[in-house]
């Protein structure tokens, strides 16, 4: 069974300015022996998966094509010069990290040590429940 047969049933079988659609037992008798029942609602299952018919409660209609979307070109972005106050900043903020930089080079251990902050150490929520359990016994 094609999904060419069944189409050509729904097509034959609208009645023009109508939105229902046509039903199951119109489209099995318009194809007559030319297939068995069950293939033709196989066929007709198929094509609603596959989003060649709309079904609309108990009636098929073929699915509206739709016209491909054109696809716009995007414009190129033109790339912007960096401004020279920005150039500065960029220059300024490089000069403290290269002497920072320049000790740890040196080898000096104190301020490689000091660059790195310690870890807070995390409450111990043991003693807090074994104070609620006291309270709690008395």
């Amino acid at each position: 069974m094609s999904f060419e047969l069944v189409s050509a049933a729904i097509t034959a079988l609208k009645k023009p300015g109508s939105s229902k659609g046509v039903s199951r037992n119109a489209i099995k008798a318009h194809i007559g022996d030319k297939a068995t029942a069950v293939r033709v609602n196989l066929a007709l299952k198929r094509a609603v998966k596959q989003g060649k018919i709309v079904q609309n409660k108990e009636s098929f209609k073929l699915a509206k094509v739709a016209a491909p979307k054109k696809v716009k070109k995007a414009k190129k972005a033109v790339a912007k010069k960096p401004k020279k106050a920005a150039a500065k900043k960029v220059a300024k903020a490089a000069a403290p990290a290269a002497a920072a930089a320049a000790p740890a080079a040196t080898g000096a251990a104190p301020a490689a040590a000091a660059a790195k902050p310690k870890k807070a150490k995390a409450a111990k929520p043991k003693k807090a429940a074994k104070a609620k359990k006291a309270v709690a016994a008395q």
